[in-house]
């Protein structure tokens, strides 16, 4: 599987992390020898916006969508699609007081594990599924210890 990066929004996007949390989601959750690819694009609220009436009937923005688009299986096919939108990315990291690159890390990594199969209905399907998204952070986080030396 590769991961293709594109940038619809101005935003400055820690491109070697993203793929080194992409690899690790790959390796876990899915499989790294599957032929196709994952596309993750950064937009801007107003994009966001617009897809998310497209798609889901909401006229709001929101911070991450994902979409399953061709079979896993398919040679140089688009599996999936992660929308992050940059705006909510940046909100949410004040919000939370962490940095924009955690919060774009951590939305795409929510990407990636609804594009995996997770999904979130309820409190604990949630919980369930940070619980993940924070395995993988933690792994991103030791690896890059690891790189350092």
């Amino acid at each position: 599987m590769k991961l293709l990066i594109f940038k619809a929004a101005d935003a400055r996007l820690p491109r070697l992390k993203l793929d080194r949390l992409f690899t690790a989601i790959v390796q876990y959750e899915l499989d790294p020898s599957f032929p196709s690819n994952v596309n993750a694009i950064f937009v801007d609220d107003t994009q966001m916006r617009e897809l998310n009436q497209e798609f889901r009937s909401l006229g709001r923005t929101t911070d991450v969508l994902s979409f399953v688009v061709d079979d896993i299986h398919e040679e140089e096919g688009t599996f999936g699609e992660i929308y992050i939108s940059c705006d909510r990315a940046r909100e949410q990291a004040r919000e939370y007081k962490v940095s924009f690159t955690d919060e774009l890390l951590r939305l795409f990594a929510h990407g990636m594990l609804h594009l995996a199969g997770w999904d979130h209905h309820d409190d604990e399907s949630l919980a369930r599924m940070q619980n993940r998204e924070n395995f993988f952070l933690h792994k991103l986080r030791e690896g890059e210890m690891k790189h350092d030396r």
